[in-house]
C-alpha cells in the first residue's frame, strides 16, 4: 500500500513509546483493500490486542 514503514517498523514504534510509558495508544487499520486477507485481518487485530492496544468500534 506503498506505506512509509513497515510491519516490524510499526511494532517497534509501539514497543518504544509502551516502554516511555505512554497508555493511551491509537493504532490505525485499514480494511478492504483488495489484497487484504481474512488471515491477514486476523493477524493484524491479534496485534492489537498483544500490544494491548484498546480496541474501539465506530458507532454507526
Amino acid at each position: 500500500m506503498n506505506r512509509a514503514h513497515t510491519r516490524q517498523e510499526a511494532s517497534a514504534a509501539i514497543m518504544r513509546v509502551q516502554d516511555a510509558g505512554f497508555e493511551n495508544i491509537t493504532c490505525d487499520l485499514i480494511y478492504g483493500y483488495p489484497l487484504l486477507t481474512d488471515e491477514k485481518w486476523r493477524y493484524n487485530m491479534q496485534q492489537l490486542i498483544d500490544f494491548a492496544i484498546p480496541i474501539f468500534l465506530p458507532i454507526q
